[in-house]
């Protein structure tokens, strides 16, 4: 299998390869194959036939996100605006 960042899937069944360039191939891989090579732990998503690989977040960007998460939590229930969804 090619390089996690230079994998492509099709909708077929059988692998493609297709040129990005003179000196560059990218393997076209079916879904299944990538959820066989998708193992827990690794996050990332199948869009147009492209492997995308998210980065890892840090401590600090989680600590915000939970914050902003809770401020804006509390002001949707004091109004009773629905439900915050994340």
């Amino acid at each position: 299998m090619a390089d996690a960042a230079a994998v492509y899937y099709n909708e077929g069944v059988m692998p493609t390869r297709v040129s990005a360039s003179a000196t560059t191939d990218y393997e076209l891989l079916t879904a299944s194959d990538f959820l066989e090579w998708l193992e827990p732990g690794r996050h990332a998503d199948l869009i147009d036939g492209e492997v995308f690989v998210h980065s890892p977040v840090s401590t600090r960007h989680a600590q915000l996100l939970n914050f902003v998460d809770a401020i804006l939590r509390l002001y949707v229930d004091r109004h009773a605006l629905g439900t915050l969804f994340r």
